[in-house]
C-alpha cells in the first residue's frame, strides 16, 4: 500500500486540515481520509499530523509527502533533537514538539517508517487529491464516493 499525505493552513496559522489517499500496489484507489480544523494550525503541523496518522494506522505502507520539512524532520533530524534534550543545533526547541514526541513514541513501538518525498502540486494524481482534501475543497467522503470501484 502507498499513502499520499498533505497538509494545509489558510493563513498559516489559520484554519486548516490534512488529507491522506491510499492506493494499492497496482496504483488503484483504495480510500481517502482527512480532517479539518477551525482552530489555528500551521501547514507544517498539518503535514506532520497526516504522516503520523498514516504511520500509526498503516505502519507497513510507503508514505509520500510533498513537504521537505516534514520528510527531513522525521527522517534526518528528530532523533538527534530527542537525544539532545529536544534542543536543535541553534539552541532552540523544535516547532511542533508535541507531534515530534508522538512520532518518536510510535517509532519506538513500531519501527522504521518508509517515508519519501514527492514533488508537490505536480502531475501526481494522488498527491493532488490529498491536497484537495487537506484544503477542504472536497471531503474524504466525496472522494471515496467519486473513486468507488
Amino acid at each position: 500500500m502507498v499513502i499520499y499525505t498533505d497538509g494545509s493552513s489558510r493563513g498559516n496559522p489559520g484554519p486548516g486540515g490534512w488529507g491522506a489517499v491510499a492506493i494499492d500496489d497496482d496504483g488503484k484507489f483504495l480510500w481517502a481520509y482527512g480532517r479539518q480544523y477551525e482552530r489555528n494550525v500551521t501547514n507544517n503541523a498539518m503535514e506532520l499530523e497526516a504522516i503520523i496518522w498514516a504511520y500509526e494506522m498503516y505502519s507497513s505502507a510507503t508514505i509520500y509527502s510533498d513537504s521537505s520539512y516534514s520528510v527531513n524532520t522525521l527522517t534526518n533530524w528528530v532523533f538527534g533533537w530527542r537525544s539532545n534534550g529536544w534542543i536543535k543545533s541553534d539552541k532552540k526547541v523544535p516547532k511542533n514538539l508535541d507531534l515530534l514526541k508522538i512520532y518518536c513514541n510510535l517509532f519506538d513501538l513500531i519501527g522504521k517508517i518508509d517515508l519519501r518525498h514527492c514533488k508537490g502540486h505536480a502531475d501526481n494524481q494522488w498527491n493532488n487529491l490529498a491536497d484537495v482534501i487537506a484544503t477542504g475543497k472536497m471531503t474524504p467522503e466525496a472522494v471515496n464516493e467519486q473513486y468507488k470501484q
